[in-house]
């Protein structure tokens, strides 16, 4: 099985935002160690989706999986914003659409986007949080300006980026 690994997003602050957390986060854990062979990651947020308690509040989440042996990754975005993918030769691409959180509509399907990731590729992935950040003049920090200091610093280690991102 290759390795996976998930961001989640919880709509609200307080206990009741965390506790949302906590569920989805055990939610979507559970769900791929549980896992079985040829079960398709849209699948299994599509059965989280259907199963979210409609009293609880929604979450948003991206799920991805990279198979470093062929090398390929493929994600599922629900809700999410698009994460950015850095090239080895420091090109940086939006991925994906987003899709609908878990717990707005029950009946929603999902898609998988699949990508080659070579080696010395990464991903970033952050929540809403980043690019609705507002400056002292409240202007939103947004996904074009992330997407240039990513770009800006492509070449560097992954620390340096998200230093350097703390001062924008």
């Amino acid at each position: 099985m290759a390795p996976w690994g998930f961001q989640i997003d919880v709509a609200g602050h307080g206990a009741a935002a965390a506790l949302v957390s906590v569920a989805g986060q055990h939610t979507l854990s559970q769900a791929i160690l549980t896992r079985q062979q040829g079960v398709l990651l849209e699948d299994i947020v599509a059965e989280i989706n259907r199963q979210w308690p409609p009293e609880l509040p929604y979450f948003t989440t991206i799920l991805g999986e990279i198979d470093p042996v062929r090398p390929f990754a493929r994600i599922v975005q629900a809700g999410h914003p698009s994460p950015l993918l850095i090239r080895a030769d420091r090109s940086v691409h939006f991925l994906g659409e987003s899709g609908f959180p878990i717990g707005v509509l029950q009946q929603v399907s999902y898609d998988s986007i699949e990508f080659d990731f070579d080696a010395g590729d990464r991903l970033l992935i952050y929540s809403d949080g980043v690019i609705e950040t507002e400056n002292p003049v409240g202007e939103f920090y947004s996904e074009d300006r992330l997407r240039a200091l990513v770009t800006e610093h492509a070449d560097g280690p992954t620390p340096k980026i998200l230093q350097c991102s703390r001062h924008l």
